[in-house]
């Protein structure tokens, strides 16, 4: 549990930096960068990690201006990787996000 909770800090910036990738050059990461985050976070590389890692941008956004990133990896998620492990997460509105702000 301690290794998943520091792959989680060592990680938590990887999504907003694929998001401005994707803003600036419209390419999302591949199944395979997908792969690899989820198993930098949970060995068993089902989706757990990257499920986590969504629940941890949740629990980040205060005081973030703008939190298109998140309802960004939430739907790049299920769509390039979660999906395809029997696994999904809803995608959140940006008022559903602004509701759980401190």
């Amino acid at each position: 549990m301690r290794e998943t909770i520091l792959a989680l800090v060592e990680e938590h910036d990887t999504p907003f930096s694929w998001y401005v990738n994707f803003v600036n050059s419209s390419q999302a990461p591949k199944r395979k960068s997908w792969a690899k985050l989820d198993r930098n976070i949970d060995p068993k590389e089902d989706g757990s990690g990257i499920i986590a890692l969504a629940v941890f941008k949740l629990a980040d956004i205060d005081g973030h201006e703008n939190v298109a990133d998140v309802t960004w990896f939430f739907d790049q998620a299920n769509s390039a990787y979660l999906v395809e492990k029997g696994k999904w997460l809803p995608v959140p509105g940006e008022g559903a996000i602004r509701s759980l702000e401190g």
